[in-house]
Parts: C-alpha cells; sequence; structure tokens
C-alpha cells in the first residue's frame, strides 16, 4: 500500500509522568522526593478514535506541570555561597523528608528549585584544603516554611558534598504562594508526530 497518508488509531490517556530526579552525588543524608513533573494533554486525538492523518501533522501536545508548586516573591537568597534568584519565572517544586528529618520538622512545608548548574570556584574554593568538591555539578536550593504560615524561614542546598553546607540554614523571611498544576517553563512543551524519512511501500 502506498501514498503519503497514514491510518491510525491513536490510545492516548491521562498525564504522562516523567522522571525528574539527576542521578547526583551520593550523600549520608536523605534527598528530598520532589513532585514528580507531568505532561498535561492540551490537544490530542480524542481516546481510541481513528482518524486519518498526514506525515508531520501533530497529534499530540501538551506542557510541562508539577501538580504541587509555588512562587516566590521576586528576589534572591544566598545558601553556603549560592545564590539563586526567585521569582514568576522560577517555579518551585513541592517535596518531602524522612519524619526524623532535622530540615524540616513535622509540619514544615519544604519546595526545590529546579536544578542549578555550579561554577569550578563553587565547587572547589580557592585555598580550600578539602579533597572533597564542595557541591555537585548542579544543586537545588530547598526552601522550607517551618510554620506553614506561607512564608519560607530556612533552606539548605541538595548537593552540598561538605557536612558543614548539609544542614538547614535561616534566611530572610520569602513570602511564596502554593499553586497546582504550575507550568515549568525550563522544561518546555512536548509534541508528538508521526514522520518518515524514506518514501518506501509497506508490505500487504
Amino acid at each position: 500500500m502506498r501514498g503519503k497518508n497514514l491510518v491510525i488509531g491513536l490510545m492516548l490517556s491521562g498525564a504522562l509522568a516523567t522522571s525528574s530526579m539527576p542521578a547526583w552525588g551520593q550523600s549520608k543524608i536523605a534527598s528530598p522526593q520532589l513532585t514528580p513533573l507531568m505532561l498535561i494533554p492540551e490537544s490530542r486525538i480524542p481516546e481510541g478514535k481513528v482518524v486519518e492523518i498526514e506525515y508531520g501533522v501533530a497529534v499530540f501536545s501538551g506542557k510541562v506541570v508539577a501538580s504541587e508548586a509555588a512562587v516566590a516573591e521576586s528576589g534572591s537568597v544566598e545558601i553556603a555561597g549560592i545564590v539563586m534568584q526567585f521569582g514568576s519565572e522560577t517555579p518551585l517544586r513541592k517535596g518531602t523528608l524522612p519524619i526524623d528529618d532535622p530540615r524540616a520538622p513535622s509540619g514544615a512545608v519544604l519546595y526545590c528549585s529546579e536544578p542549578r548548574a555550579t561554577t569550578k570556584q563553587e565547587r572547589k574554593p580557592v585555598g580550600s584544603v578539602n579533597k572533597t568538591l564542595r557541591f555537585d555539578d548542579a544543586v537545588r536550593i530547598c526552601l522550607v516554611d517551618k510554620d506553614a504560615d506561607q512564608k519560607f524561614d530556612s533552606g539548605f542546598i541538595w548537593g552540598a558534598k561538605w557536612e558543614q553546607d548539609q544542614s538547614a540554614s535561616s534566611v530572610s523571611p520569602i513570602a511564596y504562594q502554593a499553586k497546582q498544576n504550575l507550568s515549568f517553563p525550563d522544561a518546555g512543551n512536548s509534541e508528538l508526530s508521526i514522520t518518515r524519512k524514506h518514501r518506501q511501500a509497506i508490505p500487504n
């Protein structure tokens, strides 16, 4: 059978969960478990419907979101020498830690930034006698709202290797708003289309 059109039945349903945990260096302390990123359909062919489409035509598009996220007021924070800017374009993902983790005591709310690359100087400060790098190649700043009053009051670096940098540090109060299904600009959008590189006959 020859031709430029292809008849297919698409079975697309639900939000598609995506992995979001980079394989960073091993640590003796627990790593937060973050709300996974999901692909929420914006347009798609109805489930179970058989349609005729042309090669190259998008049959599905969606945006990448986190079901539980937050946006902090514009500003910056510095923890253990790592500086990160916050605002409407830098959404935070909700996370959890073991109940006995002192960085986020019982009842506290935790949100973490997306990965931020570290510089050579940050990983190996000049004059340091510590043979271990100070940070991983990429880190997240995690902010903690200890009394759940919609203001972050402490934070820690996820990806710190030196023990003295792994504890939570106090920060000036940072107001934030919790959001649901918040889009993550850096993750981009996804689109599925049917393509072919070579014209050839499909055997009967």
